[in-house]
């Protein structure tokens, strides 16, 4: 869930999202707590911005849908709400990777429509990813080998999905 969200004063926090467990249309509403909103870049009422739900360890919420059920969202403070939107949770991809022929080689499933950039670094500190390759999906699966590895006795490996 996403809210498309602006701060009247600048930051706010503890805009809660929760789910109605009972007494629907009551003032005496049982919620299950389900995460919250916040924008620490918010700078003003129509300075809107893509805020995620997230849970108290800052994951992005997960919200199983099904049959009739009711949403409240309770705002802390500051709140500009424009309009929430429910997307669908993507499939977790599985990125294994291999030797072959002494190549360093990357496998993941992939979907029809979307874009597939497979990114490396050498050390963990070092401040940006490069490119190894862009593919685009088919529903089958790929790989790809990293050719440009040489002698590196290790290296670091991401799959960003569009």
């Amino acid at each position: 869930m996403y809210g498309r969200l602006a701060g009247g004063a600048g930051p706010f926090t503890n805009t809660t999202v929760s789910k109605v467990t009972a007494g629907l249309g009551t003032t005496n509403q049982t919620l299950q707590l389900l995460g919250s909103f916040a924008d620490p870049l918010a700078s003003g009422w129509q300075s809107w911005h893509w805020v995620p739900l997230l849970d108290t360890n800052g994951n992005r919420v997960v919200i199983p849908l099904g049959g009739v059920g009711t949403l409240q969202v309770t705002s802390g403070n500051n709140l500009n709400a424009n309009y929430y939107m429910l997307v669908p949770a993507p499939s977790p991809v599985t990125l294994t990777a291999s030797i072959v022929g002494g190549v360093p080689t990357l496998h993941f499933p992939s979907s029809n429509g979307s874009s597939y950039t497979v990114l490396y670094k050498n050390n963990l500190s070092d401040a940006s990813w490069s490119t190894l390759s862009v593919i685009s999906g088919d529903g089958t699966a790929k790989t790809v080998p990293d050719n440009t590895a040489g002698g590196q006795p290790h290296r670091f490996y991401k799959l960003q999905i569009q």
